[in-house]
C-alpha cells in the first residue's frame, strides 16, 4: 500500500510541475 500512495504522489508531482509550467508558458505568451 505504501508503494502504491508513494507512486501516486510522485505522478501528482509530476503532473503540478507540468501544469505550472504550461500557466507560465501561457502567462508569457500575454
Amino acid at each position: 500500500v505504501l508503494n502504491i500512495i508513494s507512486v501516486s504522489l510522485r505522478t501528482d508531482n509530476a503532473f503540478q510541475t507540468r501544469t505550472l509550467a504550461f500557466i507560465g508558458e501561457n502567462s508569457g505568451l500575454d
